[in-house]
């Protein structure tokens, strides 16, 4: 984007972006910046950690000991490019704070707040990755010239670290051959590199680079390609002010908001995003804390609640097996059935023997008349004389006495022609009569 009045001159190119874009009425959910490779410095670092939080926690200490400088006033963004046993080479990307912080000021102002702000070499890369199929050329170099600068990326391909790359300001009127004669063995040797460079790409603006004349002074093969264009783009955006090499780096900055997509953004180290896409995370975040406490607490009072009334059942059935007992003359609670509903029952048969209205063996009526029929049919001879009858759910007791044990033992005849099983008999003498104890099962032989 160029400035086309003096008052553009006199104000950032952010702000002179922010404000077009306002007015021409768009708007942009997520906004991503490419910072230009002017206004950043590369350096390759090495870090004794493999750990990326621990390299981040340390990448500053190391490079403001690299750098001689006071790293306070910089903002930082690293690559890991290979990982060993002694650690990890990172390249470190540096730039002023305080410009950063004025471009993304100018940006909010035209409602532009970007999530990342990444190193334009970076964006390309990520570029090239998505849409350059490298699988016919082997370890190979790629560069490619903008308008103002040049750009070497090393492994491209490279899936597990960063690849390694370099950029640098290209004048005009500078020979591109020379520049790229010159920059690629330096490039080639600083690095270490797992796999020797069999040939270098060139892509961008190349149309005044001599490949012969740069094959023989490098000893690579070398190739003119041109930038791939995504699928989806429309060609017209690429108008004569606009470069290929532009209009990749800001496809490649837009692409980072994928998901899973590394970043190397300097915006974490010196404002770290707060847009409206953080803050409803975590207002989605508090709620749903909130409501994940409010339902503990509302079942946690349920099952005090509970807790409390299953302990205060406990103590009733303990309590009611207790009397059980003793109300039933000894008998264990029932094991099948609930004790109200025993004791409900038993009380009802009870209420029908009192009146009368149980009829044939299992009324008392009906009982207490075979008992009479018992002792009435014993022989007139033995002068029975009874003294008590006592009567239980299931027993009946009989004391009394005769004129001689004979009569007696006569006497329990009548009982077992009766269909009575005699449970207990207990005979001792008294005086001239022989007295008896006896008790008889309800339960007829």
């Amino acid at each position: 984007m160029s400035r086309d009045s003096d008052d553009e001159q006199r104000r950032s190119l952010a702000s002179i972006v922010a404000q077009k874009v306002v007015a021409q009425g768009r708007s942009f959910s997520e906004v991503a910046v490419a910072i230009d490779c002017a206004l950043f410095t590369q350096h390759d670092l090495h870090s004794e950690f493999s750990d990326l939080k621990r390299i981040a926690q340390t990448v500053r200490f190391d490079a403001e000991e690299a750098l001689a400088t006071d790293s306070t006033d910089l903002a930082i963004a690293f690559n890991v490019t290979n990982t060993d046993q002694t650690g990890s080479d990172i390249a470190v990307f540096t730039a002023r704070r305080q410009l950063l912080t004025e471009i993304l000021a100018d940006l909010q102002t035209g409602n532009l707040d970007p999530t990342v702000v990444e190193p334009d070499i970076v964006c390309l890369t990520r570029f090239f990755r998505h849409h350059l199929d490298l699988s016919g050329n082997d370890n190979p170099i790629l560069t490619i010239f903008s308008q103002r600068s040049c750009y070497i990326i090393i492994n491209p391909s490279e899936s597990q670290n960063a690849p390694v790359v370099r950029s640098f300001l290209v004048n005009s009127s500078q020979d591109k051959t020379a520049v790229l004669a010159s920059q690629i063995p330096i490039t080639i040797g600083s690095m270490k590199l797992a796999r020797p460079i069999t040939s270098l790409l060139i892509a961008g603006r190349k149309d005044t680079v001599d490949c012969d004349k740069l094959a023989e002074r490098t000893g690579l093969e070398v190739q003119t390609i041109e930038l791939p264009l995504p699928e989806n783009a429309d060609q017209s955006a690429l108008t004569g002010q606009t470069t290929d090499a532009d209009f990749a780096i800001a496809y490649g900055s837009a692409l980072s908001e994928l998901v899973k997509t590394p970043k190397t953004d300097f915006r974490r180290d010196f404002a770290p995003y707060m847009g409206r896409k953080l803050v409803l995370q975590k207002t989605l975040r508090f709620i749903s804390v909130s409501l994940t406490v409010l339902m503990l607490a509302v079942g946690a009072h349920f099952q005090l609640k509970a807790f409390r009334q299953s302990k205060y059942t406990v103590q009733l059935d303990e309590k009611m097996k207790a009397q059980y007992s003793t109300v039933m003359l000894g008998r264990k609670p029932p094991a099948q059935e609930p004790i109200p509903s025993r004791l409900k029952r038993e009380y009802s048969s009870i209420l029908k023997r009192e009146k009368g209205l149980i009829g044939g063996d299992e009324s008392i009526g009906a009982k207490l008349t075979l008992v009479f029929d018992a002792l009435n049919s014993s022989p007139k001879k033995i002068g029975l004389n009874v003294e008590t009858i006592t009567i239980t759910a299931k027993t009946i007791r009989i004391t009394g006495d005769t004129n001689k044990r004979s009569g007696t033992l006569s006497l329990f005849k009548s009982f077992k022609k009766k269909n009575f099983k005699i449970l207990q008999q207990n005979l001792s003498q008294k005086g001239t009569r022989d007295t008896f104890i006896v008790t008889l099962d309800f339960a007829r032989q």
